[in-house]
């Protein structure tokens, strides 16, 4: 694994206004599935070879969630969810970039307050989300054939993390970020 450090800068928290943020930041490459796992167990997310944990000095709000999938039980609003997108198609295979999905980012990332120094384009959004990883994988969401969704995660033989989900639904009551998720557990 080749790692080069990041001096990370304090800035504004993308939760919560009244508050700052500070990452560990690295470039990794090369990283081997055991060496992934232990970043993945040690609280890291990651877009393209960018990886992140936050370090806030004041506030441990943002943890991430592992989850045992063979303990899940589905609430009652989560079967609901499903059967509300049920005409929803799934497709899933290695991660592809087309501007289609570009589009559909930039629309989704449009209902959000971004932060004054995100950038927005398409090398950004290659590096994230599509550069070639040998844990990669995609999910895209169809409804009549319409790519409404799509997320994007890693799956290695000994756990799955879900990395961005990305989303219009056609309907705002239609529950698509649940759908995700239980397809991504599902999986």
């Amino acid at each position: 694994m080749l790692a080069h450090f990041i001096d990370s800068k304090s800035f504004q928290c993308g939760y919560f206004k009244d508050r700052q943020s500070l990452f560990e930041e690295y470039l990794l490459e090369d990283i081997s599935e055991i060496e992934f796992e232990y970043l993945l167990a040690h609280g890291m997310r990651h877009f393209g070879e960018y990886y992140f944990r936050p370090r806030c000095r004041s506030c441990h709000a943002c943890i991430p969630i592992r989850l045992r999938t063979e303990d899940f039980v589905m609430t009652r609003s989560q079967a609901r969810a499903l059967k509300q997108c049920s005409g929803v198609k799934v497709k899933i295979g290695k991660p592809c970039y087309t501007e289609e999905k570009f589009k559909l980012y930039l629309e989704h990332k449009g209902r959000f307050n971004t932060l004054h120094d995100d950038v927005e384009d398409d090398q950004n959004f290659r590096l994230s989300f599509y550069v070639p990883t040998p844990f990669g994988i995609e999910f895209e969401y169809y409804l009549d054939d319409k790519l409404i969704g799509v997320a994007l995660g890693d799956v290695t033989s000994k756990s799955f993390s879900a990395i961005y989900t990305f989303y219009k639904a056609p309907d705002l009551r239609m529950p698509l970020g649940t759908f995700s998720i239980l397809k991504q557990l599902e999986y």
